[in-house]
């Protein structure tokens, strides 16, 4: 089970927010405009606040369903497998981290969602752990 929550973490930081927001919102190619990322950042410059406020809502949402979904799938009869669990944090922050290469999982994007993957992924950690300690 180990492995299938790793690779599931892996496929939830490949998909590009930014770039399914921006679509959604008119952009045909949020690559092709300012910093050509697919953040938060780039998403602000080009569509807007909501888009933005959107784009780093669904990465945060991303990384913390990554540790979260991870966390499920790695549980076994004797409790929750913290070492899985963290792996799973890892491998979602690297897809987001990598995405020029990573990234094509899903679709030929350069990366995006880095510091608001960093940031909640360690958070559903943390919560993985506290409900492991409980």
């Amino acid at each position: 089970m180990s492995a299938l929550a790793i690779v599931a973490a892996y496929l939830i930081g490949a998909v590009p927010i930014g770039y399914l927001v921006g679509r959604a919102f008119g952009v045909a190619d949020i690559r092709r405009h300012g910093s050509g990322n697919i953040g938060a950042t780039n998403v602000l410059r080009t569509a807007g606040r909501l888009p933005a406020i959107l784009t780093l809502g669904g990465d945060i949402a991303k990384g913390f369903l990554a540790v979260a979904l991870g966390a499920a799938l790695a549980k076994s009869a004797a409790g929750p497998d913290l070492a899985a669990t963290g792996a799973c944090a890892v491998a979602a922050v690297e897809v987001a981290d990598s995405g020029r290469t990573a990234g094509t999982v899903v679709i030929d994007l350069p990366g995006g969602g880095r510091v608001s993957m960093a940031a909640s992924a360690p958070a559903g950690l943390a919560a993985a752990v506290l409900k492991a300690l409980k």
